[in-house]
């Protein structure tokens, strides 16, 4: 029997960490992160999608921006797809949104 799909507040759950929305666009110009209103964070980023690699730098970039280890991070949802679901363990969404808001 095929599960039913689940709803936007499954993924954005309470789990081991902060969960934030990504709208991930790369072969951006620049790197950049913006907090928009209702908390999605939308990212560019100079590398391409190819191999994974602009993934990896969507990880370093936060990893940076919120001053965690790179390993704390992790994409749960949309691998593969520019709108992204991203836990950061040991943190709640308030901090992570506010660190980010700051950093911008």
């Amino acid at each position: 029997m095929p599960r039913a799909p689940r709803k936007r507040e499954e993924y954005l759950g309470t789990g081991h960490g902060a969960r934030l929305q990504i709208r991930l666009k790369p072969r951006a110009k620049n790197d950049r992160l913006t907090v928009l209103p209702g908390g999605l964070v939308d990212v560019a980023v100079t590398s391409p999608p190819i191999d994974d690699r602009a993934n990896e730098r969507l990880i370093e970039l936060l990893s940076d921006r919120l001053d965690v280890p790179k390993r704390f991070i992790s994409v749960i949802v949309g691998g593969h797809s520019r709108n992204k679901v991203v836990e950061v363990e040991g943190m709640t969404r308030e901090e992570v949104v506010k660190k980010l808001k700051v950093e911008s």
